[in-house]
């Protein structure tokens, strides 16, 4: 079962797929190709309120790395947090905005180490994730079962090239 990822502050980001990049204190157990629930709110629900999902994303790359990595007052980093910060579903921020932002919200300093995830889409008729040469981790369609259920072969939803299932 995936684990869930809350939202709150991105969910219209989500919604409208423009969010690949999520920066997070912890989340160190995570791995490339994993699959995780998006939702609006995991944690702090009140009596009665239910998960609202969101889809599901995958994994594609994970790394630890300081938040100030992405702090346009530092030299030599503009383009980079410019870039993540649209990454992040905020195209109208600059870097610095972007920290500002996220230690007020989420607390600390500028210079914490966080977990960098960058991620993509889970269509809803994929079968899981699997590592496509030309892709990376990616979500595969199963095309070739054998008897016992075991795929032979899938399809890369990403590159529409066909791999063997890891």
């Amino acid at each position: 079962m995936p684990r869930n990822i809350s939202f709150a502050l991105t969910t219209d980001q989500i919604r409208d797929q423009t969010k690949t990049v999520t920066r997070r204190k912890g989340w160190r157990f995570l791995k490339r190709g994993d699959i995780l629930n998006a939702c609006v709110k995991c944690m702090g629900l009140k009596p009665g309120e239910q998960i609202e999902r969101l889809g599901q994303i995958y994994v594609k790359d994970v790394r630890r790395e300081p938040l100030d990595a992405m702090d346009t007052r530092q030299p030599n980093r503009t383009n980079y947090g410019h870039d993540e910060a649209r990454k992040e579903g905020f195209p109208n921020m600059t870097g610095s905005e972007f920290v500002d932002m996220f230690c007020e919200h989420m607390g600390g300093e500028a210079n914490q180490e966080v977990t960098r995830i960058e991620f993509g889409y889970m269509p809803e008729y994929a079968d899981g994730v699997g590592e496509c040469p030309k892709c990376g981790p990616a979500p595969m369609k199963e095309t070739i079962v054998d008897q016992d259920g075991i795929p032979q072969q899938v399809l890369c939803l990403g590159c529409k090239e066909t791999a063997v299932p890891v």
